[in-house]
């Protein structure tokens, strides 16, 4: 990348290094994988600038970043072992809510706080539900949708990165494969699932006790999700979701332990042991 003698004086070494690094991933991505170009260029190029606060894109975002500073929520996942009863318990409570959750939001009595969705093979089978739905603070992945779904809510974006199209970058440092991010603005790390992204939304906007509920990671074959929305084929092509997920909370268990935030994991059942397991009474009745 050619630096014009001028700027090379007036830029110091280390954001110089920085933006040339960025810009060179960025072409070799763009080379690697030519149908990504949008999302290619924001986990480059547009992680740089997002690192000096520029990203009109996700402006909305900026305005949730501790805003609950100190306070709890619950992550409402769509694991087999969800109930309705402990849905309902919630109601009092910060929740995220994500996916076919909007199948059964008629049927209960609150909407969720937060709701995120950020597949596009999901979005397009629950986008009629999403678009009928009255939702409160809705997230979703800038890149893997179609641009038409961004026009069916007041949407509020998020930069995710695609681990397994991005990371193969020859010069990528551990920080630019499977991590954890405290700062959804900068970067939202793919931890192969929804409810890892919804983590760190909830750690950037200042959550410090935040409780996985419906988090299994249980994707044998013929095991449906609560308020299931996939058919047997794209369930079956899911078998090994389950463990590279658990791999990804390990991922994240390391970071909290790190910076005081606690994670439970108030599923009833499931594969997931990377977070201390409560039960839901018990939290709600402390």
């Amino acid at each position: 990348m050619a630096v014009p003698a001028a700027i090379k004086k007036c830029i110091p070494d280390g954001i110089k290094n920085s933006l040339i690094y960025h810009v060179n991933k960025y072409r070799w991505q763009k080379k690697q994988f030519p149908k990504l170009k949008t999302a290619l260029w924001d986990d480059s190029v547009g992680y740089f600038f997002r690192q000096f606060g520029i990203g009109s894109k996700f402006k909305e975002l900026k305005k949730f970043r501790n805003k609950y500073q100190g306070k709890r929520c619950f992550i409402i996942a769509t694991g087999p072992s969800l109930t309705m009863e402990d849905v309902e318990m919630l109601k009092n409570e910060y929740t995220f809510a994500v996916n076919s959750m909007v199948n059964v939001m008629e049927k209960m009595s609150y909407i969720p706080t937060f709701y995120a969705i950020q597949d596009g093979f999901a979005y397009e089978r629950l986008r009629d539900k999403i678009k009928a739905t009255t939702l409160n603070y809705a997230f979703i992945a800038d890149w893997k949708m179609k641009k038409e779904y961004f026009s069916d809510k007041e949407w509020i974006q998020y930069p995710l990165t695609a681990w397994d199209y991005f990371n193969a970058y020859p010069e990528a440092s551990f920080e630019d494969k499977v991590s954890f991010s405290d700062d959804a603005f900068k970067r939202v790390f793919d931890g192969f699932s929804i409810t890892y992204s919804a983590l760190q939304l909830a750690v950037y906007m200042g959550f410090k006790e935040i409780y996985l509920l419906g988090s299994d990671c249980n994707y044998e074959k013929g095991v449906k999700n609560f308020a299931e929305y996939r058919d047997e084929k794209h369930m079956n092509a899911c078998v090994s979701n389950g463990e590279r997920m658990i791999r990804a909370f390990e991922v994240a268990a390391k970071w909290a332990e790190a910076h005081d935030v606690k994670i439970y994991n108030a599923t009833r059942g499931g594969m997931l042991e990377a977070f201390e397991r409560v039960t839901l009474e018990d939290v709600l009745t402390e």
